[in-house]
C-alpha cells in the first residue's frame, strides 16, 4: 500500500488525517499516564510522543478542554480516594476519549 493510499484509507475510515489521528492517540496515552503514574507533567510529554512540552500542553488543553496539571490533580488518588473528584470534568474528558 502506498503512503497516498494509507493516507486516503485513514482519512476514509476515520475522517482525521494521519497527523491527526496520531496526535490524538498520544494524548489518549498521555491521558491515561496521568491518571496512572506519578511521573511529571514533562515526563508524560516525552514518554507519549511529544518533543516539546508547551506544545503538548496547547494539544492537551485543546482536546480536552483542560491543562495537564488540572487533568492530573483532578485525577489524583488523593482526590479520588476522598471523594473529590470533579466528576462532571471527569464525565466529559471519558467522553472525550470514547468518542475519538
Amino acid at each position: 500500500m502506498s503512503r497516498t493510499q494509507l493516507h486516503r484509507k485513514l482519512n476514509a475510515t476515520t475522517g482525521m488525517s494521519a497527523t491527526e489521528f496520531i496526535r490524538i492517540h498520544r494524548l489518549k496515552i498521555a491521558s491515561e499516564l496521568l491518571k496512572t503514574s506519578k511521573k511529571s507533567i514533562s515526563e508524560v510529554c516525552y514518554e507519549s510522543g511529544f518533543n516539546s512540552v508547551p506544545y503538548f500542553t496547547r494539544q492537551f488543553k485543546s482536546f480536552f478542554k483542560i491543562t495537564p496539571k488540572a487533568y492530573k490533580e483532578a485525577h489524583s488518588p488523593m482526590n479520588i480516594k476522598n471523594g473529590q473528584e470533579k466528576h462532571l470534568q471527569s464525565t466529559t474528558i471519558e467522553n472525550k476519549i470514547k468518542n475519538n
